[in-house]
């Protein structure tokens, strides 16, 4: 199921910035304007995502000055529901996964550079599923 906002550590956490940068591109950009919750934290939607991830690509990537990136974002049509925009959000949204999926399993030590049995093997491999199933 797809969030229908999320907060601003979630969004750095998803596109790899800093809070103070979404803040600095919300100033820059005028499309980029996140809702307030009733505590005044910032909630960014779908939409919103859509649009950071296109301003760092074009910061970042493609090297774009901001001017410039400013006008490509002011031209940008975005309609609610676009189809293009959700499977951008749903990539992201895999990709964040699976770092913190890679992030919780244990690294396992490494076993002594003489030959490891059979048994050492199954059981280090007992204990990474383990692991996995809870």
């Amino acid at each position: 199921m797809q969030k229908l906002y999320s907060s601003i550590s979630e969004v750095c956490k998803l596109i790899d910035e800093e809070q103070h940068i979404l803040r600095y591109w919300e100033k820059e950009f005028d499309k980029l304007r996140p809702k307030k919750n009733r505590s005044g934290n910032r909630i960014y939607s779908n939409r919103d995502i859509y649009i950071i991830k296109t301003i760092k690509s074009l910061l970042r990537s493609d090297k774009i000055p901001l001017k410039d990136a400013k006008k490509k974002i002011k031209e940008m049509s975005l309609k609610p529901g676009d189809e293009k925009i959700n499977n951008e959000i749903a990539e992201l949204e895999s990709v964040s996964m699976m770092k913190s999926a890679a992030a919780a399993v244990p690294v396992m030590p490494k076993p002594a550079k003489s030959a490891v049995n059979n048994s050492e093997s199954i059981d280090i491999l007992r204990k990474v599923l383990d692991y996995l199933k809870k």
